[in-house]
């Protein structure tokens, strides 16, 4: 059986909408506004078609070419005046085609596809008229006036505009690439090769953002589980515990002159430790005072100096929780003061 070959020809009607175009970032304070920027950079179109009952050699995909601004009207009047064929060995198999519209540097700003199945009527088989709408790219180019290092896309939460996520944003050149999405979503934060930087506020119109300088102090610190005194007649204090575990607080001394001094530690549950290690700031040895005295102060000697006081506990009593090991790792023996 001999197999006919037949030639289709593709008809379209293009739908998009027109829109005043902006220059600069302004262009990224919404979707329509990018839209409208894309149509007065467009510079070439294309078509082609594809088909997986194509035989033979792809017909050459046309192409238009032009160096200034137009409307999308006259954007469009390539692809309604435009016919391809393509040579398919079977008309059941479905026909796609695919077109595109780009910058001078050859960016795509809108690209789309349609398919159909070829329809038999007098004359042979062909592909019915269709509606071809080109969408918006998912990414667009910006350009500034000099090389770019970094830029980031910053994320806004619309309801408190508190920046939720930071998006690095495709840069080469002077050239940055930004989802479509993202217009007038956030703030685009440029860093240029020679140190500067640019913020770029697309939910105020694209404006440059003038940074503000905060100036922070803390109103107090201090170490955790850990608490000085200085020249200390006595140092009362409680550990919070739960069913004996609880983390063991260190007590710095500073003295102006040798003293004794009456120290009183205890945890919530009321237990009272059997002893203090203390050690002189500089010197690598601890001393063991036992609570010989029993609860609930036991008098501590110290020179003139800086001293750092740990409780020791019965561990039946009290003790820290144990540590997190990871996966894999085992804890060694050993013991220590804190």
């Amino acid at each position: 059986m001999k197999r006919i070959l037949t030639a289709v020809t593709f008809s379209l009607i293009l739908v998009v909408s027109t829109a005043w175009a902006q220059t600069n970032l302004a262009f990224l304070s919404s979707r329509s506004a990018l839209a409208a920027y894309a149509v007065e950079q467009a510079r070439s179109s294309a078509l082609y078609l594809y088909g997986p009952g194509q035989i033979g050699a792809q017909q050459v995909s046309p192409q238009e070419t032009w160096s200034t601004s137009r409307t999308s009207g006259e954007v469009l009047k390539f692809f309604t005046n435009t016919s391809i064929k393509i040579t398919v060995a079977n008309t059941k198999d479905w026909v796609s085609m695919f077109g595109y519209v780009a910058n001078a540097d050859g960016d795509t700003l809108f690209n789309g596809g349609v398919s159909a199945y070829p329809v038999d009527g007098k004359g042979g088989s062909h592909l019915p008229k269709f509606r071809f709408t080109l969408y918006l790219a998912y990414t667009v180019p910006i350009k500034f006036d000099q090389p770019v290092e970094h830029a980031e896309f910053w994320y806004l939460d619309p309801a408190d505009g508190r920046t939720v996520q930071k998006v690095s944003l495709y840069g080469y050149g002077n050239k940055v690439y930004i989802q479509s999405g993202f217009a007038g979503r956030g703030y685009v934060v440029v860093t240029f090769k020679d140190g500067t930087q640019r913020v770029y506020n697309l939910k105020d119109g694209g404006a440059i953002l003038s940074p503000t300088v905060l100036v922070a102090q803390a109103e107090s610190a201090h170490i955790e589980n850990l608490l000085s005194y200085r020249d200390p007649t006595v140092i009362q204090d409680t550990i919070q515990s739960y069913s004996g575990t609880g983390f063991n607080k260190t007590y710095e001394v500073v003295t102006s002159h040798p003293a004794w001094i009456n120290i009183s530690v205890s945890t919530t549950e009321g237990v009272y430790p059997i002893g203090y290690w203390v050690r002189a700031q500089g010197s690598q040895t601890w001393q063991y005072n036992k609570a010989a005295s029993g609860p609930p102060y036991v008098p501590i000697q110290f020179g003139t100096g800086v001293w750092y006081v740990i409780p020791d506990w019965n561990p039946a009593q009290f003790q820290e929780p144990a540590p997190y090991i990871p996966s894999g790792e085992s804890s060694g023996g050993g013991g220590g003061k804190g």
